[in-house]
């Protein structure tokens, strides 16, 4: 058995992720499940507050709900993979049933090498998505993936340029990129943790910059029908990062165009100048700028070959886990 656990915040990719796993295999057609941890305590100020507490004091078992690995008969034979849970607390408490397994750690966004640490004490099979933060912490790398099929595209395209993400302070950069793109269709949707103070400063804002940001998560089938509504997709990422995000690859795999500022974007084999235009956060927003970005709207767009896409797939990152796991214990 193939197991994969994830943090249940993450519910938008469990039950997406669910249906693309029931139709791939691996290792002879082993059989692969997901298991679902998840805070007994609620995603607000105050369940966030009682489990800092609970971290601090040691006291994370009575406000985790890991009763789907309790019940589990976890076999030494088994690949259990961890999909971003690397605090130390709730590995040790999960660990007492799947220590014996072939376990593998996957770091899914960029965390303080604090915890990268602690995990290598725990295993030689660490990944992350990054492959700086891979050469610069000595872990295993493996590609960004995703699950999706080209033929759930869909042509009506109504947006010009589309983003989603949270703030973290890419809220300025984009409303620059807005007014310098005054003539095309932009569609913004930025979302705030209402529970800190960017949540309180959005009740400031002016009635035509709110209707750009949400207080809420939108629900992943939401986000992916605007993408099959846009020509091209928006991405900023988090300082020093050089892995591949979502926003990349649903641009990737639903053929649509991308405007980035991770450079590093240029090593990947997917990399087009037709389909893909870099915009470094240095980059003055002039008219330079402007006209040079109209222009890569107006370029025919590129499409990508299935053999390259596949690289990037789901079970094309379960491969890569797995055989990491079998070729590391072989030396």
């Amino acid at each position: 058995m193939i197991y994969l656990i994830f943090n249940e915040h993450w519910n938008f990719f469990n039950k997406d992720i669910e249906k693309s796993l029931k139709k791939i295999s691996v290792l002879k057609e082993q059989k692969i499940k997901i298991l679902k941890i998840k805070w007994k305590v609620k995603e607000n100020l105050f369940g966030k507050t009682i489990r800092r507490i609970c971290f601090k004091l040691g006291k994370i078992k009575n406000i985790l709900d890991y009763s789907q690995l309790e019940n589990e008969n976890f076999l030494k034979s088994d690949y259990v993979i961890f999909f971003d849970i690397f605090e130390k607390e709730i590995i040790d408490l999960l660990r007492e049933k799947t220590k014996d397994t072939r376990e593998i750690f996957w770091i899914w966004n960029k965390i303080d090498h604090k915890y990268i640490n602690e995990l290598k004490k725990i295993s030689k099979n660490v990944w992350t998505f990054d492959k700086t933060e891979a050469e610069k912490t000595k872990i295993k790398y493996s590609s960004q993936f995703y699950w999706r099929k080209k033929e759930e595209i869909n042509n009506d395209e109504i947006y010009d340029l589309y983003f989603i993400g949270q703030d973290k302070g890419r809220a300025k950069r984009i409303f620059e990129i807005k007014n310098l793109l005054k003539k095309i269709e932009f569609k913004i949707i930025i979302i705030l943790n209402k529970y800190r103070k960017e949540g309180i400063e959005y009740f400031f804002k002016e009635k035509n910059i709110k209707k750009n940001y949400s207080l809420k998560n939108i629900p992943y089938e939401d986000v992916v029908e605007d993408i099959k509504k846009s020509k091209v997709i928006l991405e900023l990422t988090k300082k020093e990062q050089s892995g591949l995000t979502l926003r990349a690859l649903e641009a990737l795999f639903f053929e649509k165009k991308l405007i980035t500022d991770n450079e590093n974007i240029k090593e990947y084999d997917f990399y087009n100048p037709n389909n893909i235009f870099i915009l470094r956060n240095n980059d003055k927003l002039d008219k330079k700028k402007e006209i040079e970005i109209e222009e890569f709207f107006s370029r025919k767009k590129e499409i990508v070959d299935e053999k390259i896409k596949a690289r990037y797939t789901i079970k094309n990152w379960l491969e890569n886990l797995i055989n990491g796991y079998i070729e590391e214990k072989k030396t």
